[in-house]
This record gives C-alpha cells, structure tokens and sequence, in this order.
C-alpha cells in the first residue's frame, strides 16, 4: 500500500510591516495627486479639438474651390461649377454644408456669411459666441 504524505497549513505571521503600510499609502496618495493634476488639463486640450476640426474643414473647403471654375458670392451660398456640376455652400441647421448631395464641413455655426474682398471670398463665421474670419479662395 502507498503512503501518502500529509499537508498542513502552517499560519505564519508574514505580513506587512507599518513602514511598508505608510510606504504604499504615500505613493498611492502622489499617484492620485498626479492623476488629478492631469485630468484638470482636459478641458482645455478638449476645446482646441474643435478648432482643429474646424480648420481641416476650411482646408477642405479651400481645396474644392481651388478645383472649381465660375464662383458666384452671395451673402448666404457661394455657387461653383465643380466637376461639370453645379454645387453650393450655404449653412443649414448650424452646418456648412456643400450641395448637391449634404457633405457637412463645419457644424455648430450660430451665424455665417459669405463675401469678396480684392479678389478674395472671405467667410466671416460665429461658433460658440466667437466670431472667426478666414479666407477661402484668392484669385
């Protein structure tokens, strides 16, 4: 017959000292301050992702006009021939948009307007109560 070995628990005292305990408590608490410093850094660099959208936006726009032939100004629409159609800008539900079909470029514009000035198309815009004015197209 085969014998078989007995295990025990054996309780040991091993555990964690007070100056581990007071150690571990004070990286936690430098980690915590760290964190809450980096997260009041947040909002700033949340509101600058909006001007960044809005910039690849007037890039977009920049680019189709440069491609496109017979551009009329109008206060409220700018109208251009781009690849053999007949397309506008105009604002709808706070958004630029570009028709024919509704591709947006800018969204959540209170206000906007188009004009010329020495041979230049300006968009004069107004987004979270701030007026922003850009160039567009320069002949």
């Amino acid at each position: 017959m085969k014998k078989y070995k007995r295990y025990t628990l054996q309780i040991t005292n091993d555990g964690f000292t007070l100056v581990e305990t007071i150690f571990s408590f004070l990286v936690s608490s430098l980690c915590l301050v760290l964190l809450a410093g980096f997260i009041s850094l947040l909002p700033p660099m949340m509101e600058d992702t909006f001007y960044i959208e809005d910039r690849i936006g007037i890039l977009q726009v920049r680019t189709i006009l440069a491609q496109s032939r017979n551009i009329r100004v109008f206060p409220t629409e700018i109208h251009f021939q781009f690849q053999k159609e007949e397309v506008q800008f105009r604002l709808l539900n706070q958004k630029l948009v570009k028709q024919v079909g509704y591709e947006i470029f800018l969204q959540g514009i209170e206000d906007s307007s188009f004009y010329m000035q020495n041979r230049c198309i300006y968009l004069q815009y107004t987004k979270n109560e701030k007026t922003n004015e850009v160039v567009l197209y320069c002949e």
